[in-house]
């Protein structure tokens, strides 16, 4: 499992950043991301009991807790607020919102700000740094892979900017790490975001009234929630069968129940193959990532944060997001035959609202996540590739 695990996270590290760049002459942006996440794992039976309690497999070993969401069946609401303004704010400076009453959240949402500087973020890498990760990349819905596939690379040979694209956390200097606020350099992030517990306290109710926005450096405003907009429900599967052991050589249908209002929907699927000597360290340079997107192109761009309703649109006109009515799609088999795990992401976009006007302009998304867990007939029935103890 502790070889398993390193890919795990590595893979996992691939949906960990989010990018958003400031254009030009941009006065800011505050963007209000409402989302409705929810997990499940195939083959392996949902798990009750207390949340923060260590879990513990059949082997004794402790469960890692990046799997806990996934064997909880964690369905969670949350709220994301981040507002970007240019330059530096003064070092007293404050932010905070007034939130609908409905939301549970009390009166008052005060952000934490972030101030990087220009000239003080290094080069981008991919954290917590696999730079001799190879990623094969398939692409499109399709029962078997497609002639030309899969495209291979190194994730040291990809430029700043092509790690973007693809999500990686790009640490912004000294300190904690900024991009998971999605920081700008020379910009301040002001930032909050719902509290995570794995229960129910803290999660967030009704997105019905208005939001006002209130700064010290940077002016107020306000966006009020559309009649009839909310957190959208969760992604329910119809495929596959959570009881049933997968089997990641055959070819994966993923279906689910088609929801109203939603634009599109993106879907991406990650293995983690670990091709390493048995008995060398977890994450060895012959560790591979294989990556599935729906999209029919080659490019993967797994930072679907804070997009607008014609960000998505145009993502599905031209066929990197399946369309909003879509129920299915089919992962090529054989491409995570060898793979020690996958994870299926599908994201659905809602509704939301913008308003362009007054100081700063402001947007509500919403969104409906699925993260889906497969793992091997190694991991379930104990792994043959481990070390043996030294005696």
């Amino acid at each position: 499992m502790n070889r398993v695990r390193g890919g795990f996270l590595a893979a996992l590290g691939l949906w960990a950043g989010v990018v958003w760049a400031a254009a030009d002459g941009q006065p800011g942006r505050w963007v209000i991301d409402a989302t409705t996440a929810s997990f499940a794992a195939v083959g392996l039976p949902a798990v009750h009991g207390a949340p923060g309690q260590a879990m513990k497999g059949d082997d004794g070993n402790v469960v890692p807790p990046e799997l806990e969401d996934f064997l909880r069946r964690n369905v969670r609401r949350t709220l994301d607020l981040r507002l970007w303004t240019p330059g530096l704010a003064p070092a007293e400076a404050k932010a905070w919102v007034t939130p609908p009453a409905g939301l549970g959240q009390g009166p008052r949402l005060d952000l934490a700000l972030y101030r990087p500087k220009l000239g003080d973020e290094p080069p981008a890498t991919w954290q917590p740094g696999y730079p001799e990760v190879t990623v094969k990349l398939y692409w499109g819905s399709a029962k078997t892979v497609r002639a030309g596939q899969p495209k291979i690379f190194k994730m040291k040979d990809l430029s700043p900017a092509q790690l973007a694209r693809f999500g990686m956390r790009v640490h912004q200097g000294g300190g904690p790490d900024t991009t998971e606020y999605c920081c700008q350099p020379g910009w301040t992030t002001a930032h909050w975001t719902t509290p995570r517990p794995l229960g129910g306290t803290g999660v967030p109710a009704s997105l019905g009234g208005t939001f006002a926005l209130d700064t010290t450096y940077a002016g107020a405003t306000k966006i009020d929630v559309p009649a009839g907009l909310d957190f959208p429900p969760p992604i329910t599967l119809t495929s596959p069968d959570l009881a049933a052991r997968p089997d990641l050589a055959a070819g994966i249908r993923l279906a689910w129940t088609p929801s109203p209002n939603l634009l599109g929907y993106n879907a991406i699927a990650i293995g983690g193959q670990d091709e390493s000597p048995v008995g060398t360290p977890d994450n060895g340079p012959q560790e591979t990532v294989i990556v599935w997107t729906a999209a029919e192109e080659p490019e993967l761009d797994t930072s679907d944060h804070f997009l607008s309703a014609e960000d998505v649109s145009a993502r599905v006109a031209n066929q990197r997001f399946l369309p909003g009515n879509a129920a299915a799609c089919d992962i090529p088999a054989g491409i995570f035959a060898h793979a020690d795990f996958a994870i299926v992401s599908l994201t659905g976009f809602g509704r939301g609202a913008t308003l362009n006007g007054g100081p700063l302009p402001a947007q509500i998304q919403t969104r409906t996540s699925l993260r889906l867990f497969l793992p091997t007939k190694a991991m379930l029935e104990g792994d043959p590739d481990e070390a043996p103890p030294a005696k």
